[in-house]
């Protein structure tokens, strides 16, 4: 027999309100259609993004492969449309937005698919801890992203957590032992994040982009033609076409495709020198726009709503340059006719000669993720570029990167100011990249030749765990040659790099040395994950074997020193002020082993 649970309370207009525990209310303002709808429609949270992701089918696609086979599924639907409804309600909840809501109602429908008909579970109360390692099983076999893995994982823990909203759930906590973090890394595919676009391919896509704008007249003319031709509605399409070519002695395929190409160009620099999140850029209003290139101004307001917490959003402001100045005007020109005939107030639509007819036979005028990819795919193909489909989220990460390494790391608090993260470590997971050695380009990846060549001819002090292995390869160098010179040295750091797979990766506080052993050592190893960003602190580098500095972070130290100190000086706590004692006692032996 299901146990009583707790009330359920919540605070409307200042005022505590008992709420039935087991009461969906079926009005709810998330929701466009009625709650016991088998098609939910969840109101848009961008209203730019195509309807379509916000539609949640709870019906099952193929249900007759499961004809003559155990089926309740009624009740699994009903299950998941009350999680559904808890994972967005309830007081505890974290999803703020209906684009996660969706996601996660996908996610539900697919869990609950399979306890249903591949583990034959009658119900949520019955379903044991084999079904859910098999489902998870069932997951790592797809190779999905870390990112998908974890979504799946979460909505499994928000059965078990969301207990007691629900009329049934599970009957024990299938993640007690286990980090989902943890899990959902070892069950994704490796280095599954959008790939990397790598500095050389960055700026000459930049420089391409750059090209284009900057000798977009003739296009933008050509353009306004086609588009005059076209308003003339008592001529036939391909009369059309015929005229404008004997009129220009461009084809209308030509045009439309340097159109595209254009329009992909102004996109690409915008998201390479602001770093916008794609929905950022969509919501950017034309009156922003146009006080931007009308007055005085450098600087372009924006809407962001991934971390803004909040369904209205937080207000950004960003520094720009005449590049982007320019792109966006382009930008204007492109898309003035379709701001004529749907009197939209953002700048991304698409463009007059696309289709703007969604499946339901609504109008959009909105220029929607597959739009958007495909203006990229037009800009890609006329600058030559084809070893991956570039996606807006590419040029945010390769902003991030550019960043890291041409400050070597610096310091990451401005780059998570800059890149508007909520929390540093999205910012680490941004520069902890797995293919960071390629990407590094020539002169980076010398970094570990170049930190080992001036360790070995004393011509930098090295700090830190590390330094005790680098004194010995050092050691190990002199006994083995008579005449100690710098051609010497370099031919047996080359061996060391080539025997030991020994890569370098530099960090605020100094820099990791890792090996094919080494990894077993770190400290901020997690079984699973390996170097786990979420882990690495500097008084967990301190005591690392791995871990090694120099001069040039001495800053970084001095610090950190300080804020120690402050809360020596401050703290009533008196564990809080033992371990900045200890802190502080370490990092100035550091500091006095690098001066």
């Amino acid at each position: 027999m299901k146990q009583p649970r707790d009330n359920i309370f919540y605070i409307k207009n200042n005022n505590i309100v008992e709420v039935d525990e087991k009461l969906v209310q079926r009005n709810t303002p998330w929701l466009l259609n009625n709650y016991e709808d088998d098609v939910w429609k969840l109101k848009p949270h961008i209203h730019s993004d195509d309807n379509s992701r916000y539609t949640v089918n709870w019906n099952i696609f193929d249900i007759n492969e499961y004809i003559g086979v155990f089926n309740r599924w009624d009740y699994w639907k009903s299950a998941a449309k009350e999680l559904a409804y808890w994972i967005m309600n309830a007081p505890t909840n974290k999803c703020k937005t209906t684009s996660s809501l969706a996601n996660f109602c996908r996610s539900i429908r697919e869990i609950y698919e399979w306890l249903c008909f591949e583990r034959k579970c009658f119900s949520l109360s019955e379903v044991k801890q084999e079904d859910i390692t098999s489902f998870i099983e069932h997951v790592a076999a797809k190779k999905l992203t870390e990112s998908t893995v974890l979504n799946k994982l979460i909505v499994i823990s928000y059965v078990y957590s969301h207990r007691k909203y629900l009329s049934e759930s599970f009957k024990f906590n299938p993640f007690k032992s286990k980090k989902i973090t943890a899990l959902a890394k070892a069950y994704s595919i490796e280095n599954g994040h959008t790939p990397t676009l790598y500095p050389q391919e960055i700026f000459g896509l930049l420089n391409h982009a750059l090209k284009l704008v900057k000798e977009s007249k003739l296009t933008l003319q050509l353009f306004d033609k086609y588009m005059k031709i076209h308003s003339d509605t008592s001529m036939a399409h391909r009369s059309m076409y015929l005229r404008f070519f004997k009129l220009t002695g461009v084809k209308s395929s030509d045009l439309q495709r340097q159109v595209r190409a254009l329009y992909g160009a102004a996109i690409t620099i915008i998201l390479i020198l602001l770093a916008e999140r794609k929905h950022e850029l969509s919501l950017t209003k034309e009156e922003d726009v146009i006080d931007l290139l009308n007055k005085d101004l450098d600087i372009l307001v924006g809407l962001e709503m991934k971390t803004a917490g909040t369904i209205t959003g937080k207000k950004t402001e960003r520094a720009v340059i005449q590049e982007v100045k320019d792109a966006l005007n382009v930008i204007l020109e492109l898309t003035k006719y379709t701001k004529e005939k749907s009197r939209l107030e953002t700048i991304l639509l698409k463009l007059p000669f696309s289709h703007s007819v969604n499946g339901t036979g609504e109008k959009s005028f909105y220029l929607t993720t597959n739009g958007l990819y495909m203006v990229l795919r037009y800009f890609a193909n006329s600058a030559k570029f084809n070893r991956v489909d570039l996606r807006p989220h590419m040029f945010r990460r390769a902003y991030a990167m550019l960043w890291t390494w041409r400050y070597e790391i610096g310091d990451l608090e401005e780059l998570r100011l800059m890149l508007k993260h909520n929390s540093l470590n999205f910012t680490q997971k941004y520069t902890d990249d797995e293919n960071v050695w390629e990407f590094m380009g020539k002169n980076e990846q010398d970094l570990a030749f170049d930190l080992l060549n001036r360790a070995f001819q004393r011509k930098i002090v090295v700090a830190g765990k590390m330094s005790e292995t680098l004194e010995r390869y050092s050691r190990i160098i002199q006994a083995k040659s008579t005449l100690l010179d710098a051609v010497t040295i370099a031919d047996h750091i080359d061996d060391i790099i080539i025997n030991t797979g020994l890569r370098v990766v530099a960090h605020a506080d100094g820099f990791c040395f890792i090996n094919h052993t080494s990894l077993e050592n770190a400290l901020c190893r997690t079984e699973g994950i390996g170097l786990d960003p979420v882990k690495r602190k500097d008084t967990i580098c301190m005591k690392c074997p791995n871990f090694a500095t120099d001069n040039s972070r001495k800053s970084y130290w001095e610090k950190r020193i300080k804020l120690h100190q402050e809360v020596v000086e401050s703290s009533k706590n008196e564990q809080l002020i033992e371990g900045s004692k200890q802190f502080i006692k370490k990092a100035e032996k550091i500091l006095k082993d690098i001066a």
